[in-house]
């Protein structure tokens, strides 16, 4: 009797697993600008965080450095991401968002740059893509971000998501 209660029970958590298994899916994973960090050591008490990103409270434009999580992906899949932030008036931030392999080599990068117009604030949200297998993306790749934001503060890293 023990024996076909064991089986039983041990047949409903399999199929239980099973199910749960069968709905599962990628999500995006979003990452705050507060896991940035100064990307010179020398300008490490010049960046500042807020409690939803981060700045450059120095008079120069200075580097962060942003790490962003990544589930794998599929292979042929193509890696797509969104970084955000924000420029006061007149400002502009440029970043590369780069993609490495496990053991460090650079598969692709991308640059893009985010500039607010002399009389307005702008609160940019940016799509970054990549290609596939052609360029040397891998399903494992690594992602960083790297931006450099105007100085006294008048400019701001939101943070960046994986699309998965």
């Amino acid at each position: 009797m023990f024996s076909k209660l064991g089986i039983s029970g041990s047949l409903i958590v399999t199929g239980a697993l099973a199910s749960i298994c069968a709905t599962a899916q990628a999500t995006n994973i979003n990452t705050s600008g507060v896991v940035c960090q100064n990307f010179n050591a020398s300008q490490a008490l010049d960046i500042d965080y807020l409690t939803n990103s981060v700045r450059n409270i120095n008079a120069a434009a200075r580097p962060v450095i942003c790490s962003i999580p990544r589930s794998p992906v599929a292979a042929g899949s193509i890696p797509e991401f969104f970084a955000d932030g924000h420029n006061a008036p007149g400002t502009c931030t440029s970043c590369t968002l780069t993609l490495y392999h496990f053991g460090g080599a650079i598969a692709a990068s991308q640059s893009f740059t985010n500039c607010a117009p002399a009389t307005a604030v702008l609160d940019w949200d940016q799509f970054v893509t990549f290609p596939t297998e052609p360029a040397g993306v891998d399903t494992f790749d690594y992602a960083s971000l790297l931006c450099t934001l105007p100085g006294s503060g008048n400019g701001l890293v939101y943070g960046a998501t994986a699309v998965q």
